[in-house]
């Protein structure tokens, strides 16, 4: 498992440690964790979405791991649609940096790419096809937008180690 668990963009661990410890454990209770999961493309009833359009494009992407009530993956789309904004110039960095991971060699990737590998294919969404969409496209360019609008430069971003940068919510957030 450590061997797979150090190939970049092999797995997400966070998806399979609740299939793991139910396959060992048949008996157990089920996680917390797993049980806040949304399932691709599954919207929480009575929740309102902001109208902004890059927004809907996250939602789209990410909600499946990012709306949720858990603080890790970070749950940068939960809330109003200021606070959601706020979280997604905050986050900017980190979304950025994540998504350009998609633009690198395997082998050359830092992190894992978002969304992971792993999840594109639970998705039936092709890898390379994913790679060169126009929707990767646009999300890139709206984090990158984002970090300009903070007076940085989304290239100086990929010049950083990841973990020095700002954590993805802001201290009220987490």
């Amino acid at each position: 498992m450590n061997a797979l668990a150090a190939r970049p963009g092999a797995f997400d661990s966070t998806l399979w440690i609740g299939w793991l410890v139910q396959s060992l454990a048949p008996n157990a209770p089920p996680l917390r964790r797993m049980q806040s999961r949304l399932s691709p493309m599954q919207a929480i009833p009575d929740t309102p979405r902001p109208s902004h359009h890059s927004a809907s494009r996250y939602d789209h992407q990410c909600a499946q791991c990012h709306h949720t009530p858990d603080a890790f993956p970070p749950n940068f789309l939960v809330g109003d649609a200021v606070r959601r904004e706020r979280q997604l110039d905050h986050c900017a960095e980190r979304i950025y940096y994540r998504l350009r991971m998609w633009r690198s060699a395997e082998t050359q990737r830092a992190k894992t790419p978002m969304p992971p590998p792993a999840v594109l294919t639970a998705r039936g969404i092709d890898a390379h096809a994913w790679r060169e969409s126009t929707e990767l496209d646009a999300l890139t360019e709206d984090a990158a937008a984002r970090i300009r609008r903070q007076h940085a430069s989304p290239e100086g971003v990929m010049t950083q180690d990841y973990e020095r940068l700002r954590n993805c919510l802001p201290p009220a957030s987490q």
